[in-house]
This record gives C-alpha cells, sequence and structure tokens, in this order.
C-alpha cells in the first residue's frame, strides 16, 4: 500500500552528516577511478613544460588529498594590552640573492 503523499515512515529522517547509500556508491565509484588512472594523470603531469602551467595542476590535484585551509580571522580589540605589535621579518636564501 502506497504512503501518503508529503508523510514519511520515518519522520526524523536521515540524521545528519549520514551521506545516503547512492552518495556513497558514488563516492566510492569516483575514489576507485582516480586510484586506477592516477598513473596516466602523473604521465600527463610530466609532460606539462610551462612551469605555471604545472603549478596549476598540481595545486589543482593536491586539493584532493589536502584540502585547503580555511581562512583564519583574528579579532584584536583596543583595550587587549596582551598585543602590543607584529615583528615581521624577511630572510632571504644567500643562494638566491
Amino acid at each position: 500500500m502506497p504512503g501518503v503523499k508529503g508523510k514519511t515512515n520515518n519522520p526524523n529522517g536521515r540524521p545528519k552528516g549520514v551521506p545516503n547509500i547512492i552518495s556513497r556508491k558514488i563516492r566510492e565509484d569516483i575514489a576507485d577511478f582516480v586510484a586506477e588512472t592516477f598513473p596516466e594523470v602523473i604521465e600527463i603531469w610530466r609532460q606539462i613544460d610551462d612551469p605555471a602551467e604545472k603549478l596549476r595542476a598540481w595545486t589543482n590535484i593536491a586539493e584532493f588529498a589536502v584540502p585547503r585551509m580555511a581562512r583564519q580571522e583574528i579579532a584584536l580589540s583596543d583595550d587587549d594590552d596582551s598585543t602590543t605589535g607584529i615583528k615581521v621579518e624577511i630572510v632571504r636564501n644567500a643562494k638566491n640573492d
């Protein structure tokens, strides 16, 4: 017997953060595909001659393994005496100067 339209057998729904079965299967299939084709990706990357393009490709690939860090904001108030200044020191490598 079909259910009533707009009514579910599970009124609480799927718990937050738990992927549905189809999403999990698709993620597994994509992970398998990436693992199988990664040697080809490395070979294509090695054939890139332009350093800027090679770096761009590398950073795009790296995001899959190492996610970007979230931007952090530091709020300082005028009445905070613990922070009096910031010192920035630039050190150069003598070989590259």
